[in-house]
């Protein structure tokens, strides 16, 4: 039972139909990354600490990913915003480059961070220049929900028009993991790292630790990606893609992968 793809956007969720486009999707990124092109997600884990054997290329000599202290919420959520500006999520829903940034901030202050800190695990470094946001499912938490809440008390209002894209978006990706991955998982809501930081070194440091949770806890992982370059990131990693579409109205692509415990 699947659906298939048009230009307008109904999303593939069949795992039977999605492997032939696994592999098309995996051969153009080779070719991408071939060329030079290169985007890297983050996300944060709250209470874990890790230490890197190696330094992170040219900016960081040894890194270790540690716990988030509250009086560093601020400061995480403006790295953050910075690391997403240009996201094609995030663009879609506030097309506005200066209204982006402002709302972006808020967006993880009051709603990503404490929702990763309630339902799940934050992982920054001591520096916060990158962190990853992982939400433990059944915990209660809904995207949905999430975005509510965070639009209720941003200083810049959402106009009509942005609010309906973020939660069609929303609504969009998580009718697509319940129906893609069942049962227990963590889902990595977010990963981000400061623009001058080596993004490839410290995004493996940050997802690591709830990595290797899952492996003991033998759960699977799930994330969905926006920008097509971050697929080979993640797939190094162990995930697979399994579902892939559009959101409809003019929204970006998005594929959605899961990581089976090892």
């Amino acid at each position: 039972m699947f659906t298939y793809m048009t230009t307008r956007g109904q999303c593939i969720w069949s795992r039977m139909a999605i492997r032939p486009l696994s592999f098309t999707l995996k051969r153009e990124i080779r070719k991408q990354t071939a060329n030079g092109l290169t985007n890297m997600f983050t996300d944060e884990s709250f209470g874990i600490e890790m230490h890197s054997g190696a330094g992170v290329k040219g900016t960081l000599p040894s890194a270790s990913v540690a716990r988030l202290q509250v009086s560093q919420t601020e400061a995480l959520a403006t790295m953050l915003s910075r690391s997403f500006q240009n996201e094609p999520n995030f663009v879609y829903i506030i097309p506005d480059e200066q209204a982006r940034r402002i709302s972006l901030r808020w967006f993880f202050q009051m709603a990503a961070i404490p929702a990763s800190r309630l339902f799940g695990e934050i992982c920054t470094t001591n520096q916060i220049d990158g962190a990853s946001l992982w939400i433990r499912t059944g915990t209660g938490f809904t995207f949905e929900r999430m975005i509510r809440n965070a639009t209720r008390r941003m200083p810049l209002k959402l106009d009509l028009q942005a609010l309906r894209r973020s939660i069609n978006l929303g609504a969009r990706v998580e009718k697509a993991r319940h129906r893609l991955v069942r049962g227990p998982h963590w889902y990595l809501l977010a990963l981000g790292v400061e623009p001058s930081i080596d993004r490839c070194a410290l995004s493996g440091l940050l997802i690591e630790p709830v990595l290797s949770r899952a492996d003991s806890d033998k759960i699977p992982c799930y994330v969905e990606i926006f920008d097509e370059r971050d697929l080979c990131f993640y797939e190094k990693l162990g995930f697979r893609v399994e579902g892939a579409g559009n959101i409809p109205h003019g929204g970006p692509s998005f594929w959605a992968m899961i990581r089976s415990p090892k």
